[in-house]
């Protein structure tokens, strides 16, 4: 089988044609990165661009038992179907065949609209940092209108790492504060950034920030004042580009 999708942009009526690929490949290169909201390296007019399918109001996927050649990739483009749709099949596949139980769970949270929600990645039980959440962090992002929650704040008994992936689904913004260089943050934002969800970092100055996170663009605070002043900023950003 061969498989083709379109995508459409939800700004303008602009179309985004993939044909002639295996299963695994329009998994892998299309769906996988439109359920995640990613942005990704595409062909447009012969050249290399960016597709940002955090834009995208829609993806079809069609399979035909034979290539597209010239004349049916024009009619695909022009009537935008072709062969058997089935991407609700291929969406069925890797939720339910290929994954654990957890995996299955993230995956049908990140196929439903997030919750207006930031959830707080940070080290507990420190008396600046646990000042940073209650002084800025969490009355601000309520100013903003949105409702925060923090690991601790959850009151479950279930296995919080299971509880600290499905919140990170379930939130329309992950806010990762690395102070103090817990391991266990940096797995969590790993999986934030996996998602692709709105993903804020800050740390204070002078702290070290490891791994490929370093290249990203981080909040780097002096005080709570000035996290505050930083942090207002990006929120009003995200809720401009929204």
């Amino acid at each position: 089988m061969y498989y083709h999708s379109i995508a459409e942009a939800s700004t303008r009526a602009r179309f985004h044609y993939w044909v002639n690929f295996s299963k695994e490949k329009i998994i892998t290169n299309v769906l996988g990165p439109f359920l995640r909201g990613q942005i990704i390296i595409v062909n447009y007019h012969g050249k290399k661009t960016l597709f940002n399918f955090k834009d995208t109001r829609y993806l079809r996927i069609f399979k035909t038992k034979k290539t597209l050649k010239e004349p049916q990739k024009k009619e695909f483009k022009n009537t935008r179907s072709i062969g058997t749709e089935c991407t609700h099949e291929l969406i069925k596949e890797i939720r339910f065949d290929k994954a654990t139980q957890q995996a299955k769970s993230l995956m049908e949270k990140l196929m439903l609209p997030p919750k207006h929600q930031i959830f707080v990645i940070m080290k507990l039980k420190n008396e600046e940092l646990d000042s940073v959440y209650k002084g800025v962090i969490r009355p601000l992002g309520e100013e903003f209108g949105y409702h925060m929650l923090r690991i601790d704040e959850i009151e479950d008994s279930g296995m919080i790492t299971a509880q600290i992936i499905e919140s990170i689904a379930e939130s329309e913004i992950v806010l990762s504060e690395l102070t103090g260089e817990r391991p266990n943050c940096y797995y969590e934002t790993g999986v934030a950034y996996a998602t692709g969800r709105e993903l804020i970092l800050t740390i204070k100055e002078g702290e070290k920030t490891h791994f490929d996170l370093a290249v990203h663009r981080f909040i780097k605070w002096r005080t709570e004042n000035h996290l505050r002043t930083q942090l207002r900023q990006r929120l009003k950003a995200i809720q401009a580009k929204k």
